[in-house]
């Protein structure tokens, strides 16, 4: 995505699968994109959220899904297009919403649960200082997990994560425990997340499950902040990190 407010999407040899695409008019700044890891192929676009002047920013941000399918005469440059098929705002003080209950009983005890959830929401909200969208990944479903078992994955600075389903509702919600979030990548079945002075393994499978990734001793020595680290997606294997001095 560019600062115009337009997508670019290439093949992985470089070459342009469509001409630049435009967001809808007024659509705020591109904070992240990701690939579904499944077919039918949907491209998530999330977007800043807006500022309100007496709460702060980032309380929310915006999703566009855009499901991507064969152009209808290919040409060279137009080999796919691009078809908006849902928006949704998601709060980060969001909670997901209450399992269906069966039985006699069920109608009024998934009313209470659904007043408890939304209780929930408000509570967290109001006490939710806000923050900025960092990264959206697609995590693959866990093994033994059964069904499509994917979800995206969305990561705000303070170290928020919330856990979407293919749809865009919100399934879980947690912090990380890791602060001053500047990057997320997807690690395996895992994220990676980077933070000034270290990169923090996160076993998605296993709730609250966590690892130091350890450094090189080169930039352990150097000092400085790391600005930018890329892991190997299918195995939880550190490619490279860069520090603020330039260090790689």
């Amino acid at each position: 995505a560019d600062g115009a407010g337009r997508l670019h999407l290439f093949d992985t040899f470089g070459r342009a699968l469509l001409p630049p695409f435009a967001l809808p008019e007024g659509t705020p700044r591109v904070a992240a994109l990701a690939f579904s890891p499944k077919e039918p192929a949907v491209l998530a676009v999330a977007v800043e959220g807006f500022y309100d002047p007496q709460r702060g920013p980032q309380r929310a941000f915006g999703l566009l899904f855009y499901r991507i399918g064969a152009a209808a005469r290919p040409e060279p440059g137009v080999r796919v297009e691009l078809t908006l098929v849902k928006e949704a705002t998601v709060k980060w003080a969001s909670v997901p919403p209450p399992r269906r209950r069966g039985g006699p009983d069920a109608a009024a005890a998934m009313e209470a649960d659904a007043a408890a959830a939304a209780e929930a929401e408000a509570a967290a909200e109001a006490e939710d200082a806000g923050g900025a969208l960092v990264a959206l990944e697609a995590l693959p479903p866990q093994k033994g997990g059964g069904g499509d078992g994917w979800v995206w994955m969305a990561a705000r600075d303070d170290g928020r994560l919330l856990a979407l389903a293919p749809t865009g509702v919100v399934v879980q919600n947690a912090p990380s425990g890791i602060g001053a979030v500047r990057r997320v990548r997807r690690a395996g079945g895992g994220l990676a997340v980077l933070s000034p002075d270290r990169i923090v393994l996160l076993d998605m499978a296993r709730r609250g499950g966590q690892r130091e990734c350890a450094l090189p001793e080169s930039l352990a020595a150097d000092g400085a902040e790391l600005v930018d680290f890329a892991f190997d997606a299918q195995v939880p294997q550190l490619l490279y990190a860069a520090t603020s001095t330039g260090l790689t």
